[in-house]
């Protein structure tokens, strides 16, 4: 239970790790064939076949912690959680921009036609659509930032 629990406050999730495990398939597949296609010609010694799966395992288990990210469930629910929430711009919405909140950088559209928000000013989410937050100016940056 104590590793379980260690592996969810690391942000690593078992759904995370099998999926990401699952990519890697056809890389450790392609490597096997070229082995044996490679082997007709030449002598490849065992050594060296088992010595670049070990390789090939520690090259995974290096990049993981840096793209887990994008292996775990994108759940609907995180990204209603920022309603409300305040941000910075990081590039002029005029509609369209990008904005930080929460730790994150994200599309935001403004909310309304016609608004633009320059860059630097603070916003705060109004709606969520997709991968897009609908945003509108905020006087401050306010406590629920992620700042």
């Amino acid at each position: 239970m104590g590793y379980r629990l260690e592996m969810i406050k690391k942000g690593y999730t078992v759904r995370g790790i099998v999926k990401y495990a699952l990519f890697q398939v056809p890389e450790f597949l392609l490597f096997i064939v070229a082995m044996i296609i490679a082997g007709r010609w030449i002598n490849i010694p065992a050594w060296f076949f088992w010595s670049f799966i070990v390789l090939l395992i520690a090259k995974d288990a290096l990049l993981f912690p840096f793209v887990r990210r994008a292996y775990d469930n994108w759940d609907a629910s995180k990204a209603c959680s920022l309603i409300g929430k305040k941000g910075t711009v990081i590039k002029p919405l005029k509609p369209t921009g990008y904005v930080h909140v929460s730790g994150e950088l994200w599309k935001a559209k403004v909310s309304g036609p016609g608004k633009t928000i320059e860059k630097g000013e603070f916003i705060r989410v109004e709606e969520v659509k997709g991968f897009c937050l609908i945003v509108d100016r905020s006087n401050a940056p306010g406590s629920k930032s992620g700042e």
